[in-house]
Formats: structure tokens, C-alpha cells, sequence
């Protein structure tokens, strides 16, 4: 246990929790990394839906897009993931 959690426990008479979280790890336990590019495969199948002339193909952690995408879209869609929103 660090020091500064060693004093919050003397100082609360509380127990303090060893889990500490990664760099960019969330509460629910994705990491921020995971969030985006959720949420950015996601609204890239959106469009594809929405357009007979986007067509998205995944492969593992890589993607293949041959068409126009909405790059605004995506921006609002990581800036979503990053606040919080849905």
C-alpha cells in the first residue's frame, strides 16, 4: 500500500481498497481504449447501414473501408465515449 493510501486509512479509520486502476482503465473495468474503439466501429457500421456506397469490413483489430465516411460523426462519437455519454 502506498503512503498517501497507508495515511487515508490512519486518517478515515477506513480500510482502502488495493485494486488501482490501469493508466485509462474505467470503473466498469473497460479501459478508455476499448470504449473508442467501440464506439468508433460502431458508428462506422452505422454509416455503412445508411449508405449503399460505405462498406466496412472488420478483421480483427483492423478495418477495411472503402468509401466516404462522416469524419465529423466519428469526432462526436469519441468525444461522447470520452464524456461519458452514450
Amino acid at each position: 500500500m502506498t503512503g498517501l493510501k497507508v495515511a487515508f486509512a490512519r486518517a478515515t479509520d477506513r480500510p482502502v481498497s488495493n485494486r488501482i486502476f490501469g493508466p485509462t482503465e474505467t470503473a466498469r473495468g473497460n479501459t478508455m481504449e476499448e470504449q473508442l474503439r467501440e464506439a468508433i466501429i460502431d458508428e462506422l457500421k452505422r454509416q455503412a447501414e445508411n449508405s449503399s456506397e460505405l462498406e466496412i469490413r472488420q478483421d480483427g483489430n483492423r478495418i477495411v473501408i472503402i468509401g466516404a465516411i462522416d469524419v465529423d460523426a466519428i469526432v462526436m462519437v469519441v468525444a461522447g465515449s470520452i464524456a461519458g455519454g452514450p
